[in-house]
């Protein structure tokens, strides 16, 4: 059903996710039966292009997580300093003036690599958590995590989408939903692999017991209100431009004014 339609909508006739367009490579959903959230979470790199007679929307970018690390002494493998990955960047942008399409690319979350180095005396064997890498929506960007901590360093408990530092007071396309979880949090350090928890976008990776994880990969989450968008009479299941010509560009396309309203950073 086109968002015009909905100017004579019954309950019958609700809006429905199709409403919102459609999105190659991102999962498209309707909250509250008005805001379109259109979530791109595989790593990669994607186009997003705005449904007919959508020319403002805001977004939140998360890059990738650092993974964790690991030290060990080969003079005295009991000695193993552990270092925790810590949370990717999370950014607010709001963009309006859209001509054209813009370029998406989800970042990845930090690996681990094995390695070592000798230095004169024992030679220490240490596994460098890898950092996060960037995300981008057109010119914007979350910056992906190179930071790690050691065993007691200072953990971060990541943030729900409805945070006012993060999309100001009462944002009405990020709304509070109770229950939701956080995202971005610090990796820490446990006890048990039993207390590793699962990693949500841009999470840092924790140790638990003697295993390890990875960085969580980032996120990018684009909203608009569909509401706004069916006052005009816009069918808003059209797609201004197809996915594979931006990628077939390589580059985002027209212009976008954005502004940062906050992000959090390491």
């Amino acid at each position: 059903m086109g968002a015009g339609s909905l100017l004579g909508a019954t309950a019958a006739q609700a809006a429905t996710a199709a409403d919102c367009g459609t999105h190659p490579g991102a999962t498209v959903s309707l909250i509250n039966g008005t805001i379109c959230d259109v979530v791109y979470d595989e790593v990669g790199e994607f186009s997003f292009g705005a449904p007919a007679g959508v020319s403002a929307f805001e977004a939140i970018l998360i890059s990738g997580g650092a993974g964790a690390s690991k030290e060990t002494v080969t003079s005295d493998p009991t000695i193993l300093v552990k270092r925790f990955g810590y949370s990717g960047d999370m950014a607010h942008y709001t963009y309006s003036d859209i001509v054209g399409g813009l370029e998406v690319v989800v970042g990845a979350g930090g690996e681990n690599e094995w390695s070592y180095t000798e230095s004169g005396g024992p030679t220490l064997y240490y596994d460098e958590g890898t950092d996060g890498t960037n995300t981008v929506l057109g010119e914007n960007m979350a910056w992906g995590s190179s930071w790690r901590e050691y065993e007691d360093g200072c953990t971060w408990d990541g943030a729900v989408l409805s945070e006012e530092w993060l999309v100001g007071v009462d944002n009405p396309l990020f709304p509070v939903i109770p229950g939701a979880a956080a995202m971005g949090a610090s990796g820490d350090v446990y006890e048990t692999p039993a207390e590793l928890t699962d990693l949500t976008y841009g999470s840092g990776g924790s140790w638990g017991g003697t295993s390890f994880q990875d960085g969580g990969s980032g996120a990018v989450i684009i909203r608009w209100s569909l509401a706004n968008l069916a006052s005009t009479g816009v069918d808003a299941s059209a797609i201004g431009i197809g996915a594979a010509g931006l990628l077939a560009g390589g580059v985002a396309l027209g212009a976008v004014a954005a502004l940062r309203r906050s992000r959090r950073s390491q």
